[in-house]
């Protein structure tokens, strides 16, 4: 036996208001016979009689009653539902969640993320920073709606859209032979103590590609772009970071920026779940972010 659906729970819901099918068929928009017809059907689906037809008047059994209770419950949760659907699809609720690595999240995340939340102000927003390992675990896991990192072979199950190619540059003390140079050989840089990315960074892993590995003692390791900053501003070591990486640093006069050659680049892009649909946050920020 089938079911009752929303076009019968209107229908009961309507006579009983208006006591009457006539009005209640004006208000939905159908004609009396169609109205009666739909009654006819739904007390035939459940087996009892729901609606007693008078001359005048239209009103429920003590059967219909109770259904027409749980009829305007069931609209009314239906309704909230689906008002709730159009707030997210619209962008007035919801949340986003993201990861990205800093420099992409201050340099790119940010400006776009500002105008993002004076456009939707309701929608809860979560960022989180990390190296690039992390970046792709995050999205992997289905931890955040998509990440912004470099893709490589690990990235093979996952779906990617380059944004932006991001340049590797040389960071030295301003006062270090290579600062008088106006662009820089990575050869040069052989020998030199660094100061060189955990793993996990995709820069740690570009820079040892092209130099190999560091020297026994040539090299201190560090996390994060503002410690690398600081221990290449006390001489400790010079270091190869992204341009974007070093924005934030550029007008720093203890330290000098050099392009290097031959040029080298790290691909940014978006990662995501390529069987897993963009939430309606999610989709509304990465048009935004893509557009």
């Amino acid at each position: 036996m089938a079911d009752l659906d929303t076009r019968h729970l209107k229908a009961l819901v309507a006579v009983n208001k208006h006591g009457s099918i006539t009005a209640a068929a004006q208000e939905i928009g159908v004609t009396q016979p169609a109205l009666s017809a739909t009654i006819r059907q739904a007390e035939a689906r459940i087996g009892v009689t729901l609606i007693d037809r008078g001359p005048r008047h239209a009103t429920p059994t003590a059967a219909g009653a109770l259904m027409i209770q749980d009829a305007q419950r069931i609209l009314s949760d239906l309704a909230r539902a689906s008002e709730a659907m159009r707030d997210l699809a619209a962008g007035r609720a919801g949340q986003l969640s993201m990861a990205a690595l800093p420099s992409a999240a201050a340099e790119i995340v940010a400006p776009v993320l500002a105008r993002f939340h004076d456009a939707h102000p309701t929608i809860r927003i979560a960022v989180r920073d990390a190296l690039n390992q992390e970046v792709i675990a995050l999205v992997r896991s289905g931890e955040v709606d998509f990440g912004l990192g470099i893709p490589g072979d690990e990235c093979d199950d996952l779906m990617t859209e380059p944004l932006v190619d991001d340049q590797f540059v040389l960071v030295a003390p301003a006062d270090h032979p290579l600062a008088d140079r106006d662009e820089v050989r990575w050869d040069a840089l052989r020998g030199l103590s660094r100061i060189e990315a955990a793993p996990g960074s995709n820069t740690r892993e570009s820079v040892s590609a092209i130099l190999g590995p560091p020297s026994d003692g040539t090299a201190i390791e560090c996390s994060v772009v503002p410690t690398a900053i600081g221990l290449i501003r006390q001489g400790l070591g010079i270091g190869v970071l992204s341009e974007m990486a070093c924005r934030p640093f550029c007008a720093d006069p203890g330290l000098a920026f050099r392009p290097l050659l031959p040029t080298a680049t790290r691909s940014i892009a978006v990662i995501r779940q390529g069987h897993r649909a963009p939430s309606p946050s999610a989709k509304l920020f990465l048009a935004r972010l893509t557009g």
